[in-house]
């Protein structure tokens, strides 16, 4: 084996974990924008509690979906086990967060956000425990 293949998957294992993050964080704010354009070109007040309701969902779900298959995809072997693994935490860091939130009185605020998350994690936990991402599939 080479030294730079055996460099690029050390370097690989290392950034899986924040680079998935940061593809999630910035696709986060990339459906921000595009949904506040398109409820705004649909006529919808971008500050209007439909537009919220929508906005927070749909950012919470693409942003768990994103990070989960990124952390997948960067990891050099085990993908599909990643994935796995990934989707359960996030659900299960959402699932433990909901009593404290309920403590401190903010669980409206924050309950579309977790629904989205709770979709977007399932649905891709569902997809790569079906084998159904073509690009994971490879893996061991």
């Amino acid at each position: 084996m080479e030294i730079t293949n055996v460099f690029h998957k050390l370097f690989r294992w290392i950034f899986f974990f924040p680079g998935s993050i940061l593809c999630g964080v910035a696709s986060y704010y990339v459906a921000g924008f595009i949904g506040v354009m398109c409820l705004c070109s649909a006529g919808f007040a971008p500050d209007g509690i439909i537009s919220r309701l929508y906005i927070l969902i749909q950012n919470n779900m693409i942003c768990a979906a994103v990070t989960i298959y990124c952390a997948a995809w960067i990891a050099p072997k085990h993908k599909r086990v990643i994935g796995i693994v990934f989707a359960t935490g996030y659900i299960l860091i959402f699932l433990a967060s909901i009593p404290m939130y309920i403590h401190i009185g903010t669980i409206l605020n924050r309950l579309p956000g977790h629904i989205g998350a709770f979709l977007g994690s399932g649905a891709m936990l569902a997809s790569i425990a079906k084998n159904d991402i073509n690009s994971l599939r490879s893996s061991n």
